[in-house]
Formats: structure tokens, sequence, C-alpha cells
């Protein structure tokens, strides 16, 4: 494997290891179930997200200098959460209440 899409996977990895250290200051009781499977999902799913940007960069003859492969592992995330949040509002459906409700 490319040591440039190594570096952007763990630009993916950082970005969830970032959240996990800022737990820290969260109480106690609001921290997430660990041993739910959905929440390490993330940890998997992010690097190769990072990783995958970084391979269409190479595929495309592009050149990535390691801290620009970081650059693109981290903002991965952020891209594509930004991008969720611009679609999500389109698939709601309006809440019909009945007449008199």
């Amino acid at each position: 494997m490319n040591n440039t899409i190594l570096f952007a996977c763990a630009g993916g990895l950082l970005i969830n290891l970032v959240d996990l250290v800022e737990l820290q200051t969260v109480p106690r009781a609001s921290w997430p179930d660990f041993k739910n499977p959905l929440y390490w999902f993330p940890f998997m799913l992010w690097p190769c997200i990072g990783g995958l940007l970084a391979y269409a960069y190479l595929a495309g003859s592009n050149e990535l200098s390691p801290i620009l492969a970081l650059n693109v592992g981290l903002s991965a995330p952020l891209t594509i959460k930004a991008m969720a949040e611009k679609v999500a509002p389109h698939f709601q459906t309006p809440i019909k209440l009945p007449p008199g409700a």
C-alpha cells in the first residue's frame, strides 16, 4: 500500500481519536455505549474514506505530500458530514397532523 494512502487513513483515524479524547470534558453519564459496535464503526469508516480520497488523488496523476495526504484524511469526515447535513433536509417528510389536532 502506498505511504500516501496510509497517511490519509491516519488522518481519518486521528479525527476519531480527537473525539475520544474530548470525552474527558463530558460527564460520565453522557458517555456513549462503548460496547455498541455502532460506536466503533466510524473508527473503520473514516480512515477508509480518507484512504479512498487519497487514492482518487493518486489515480488522477496528482502528487500528494505526506502532510497533504494527512490533511485529506482529516478533512474527509468533515466534508462528508457537511454534505450529509445539506442533503438530509431534502429527505425529511413534513409531519401531517389530522384536522383538529
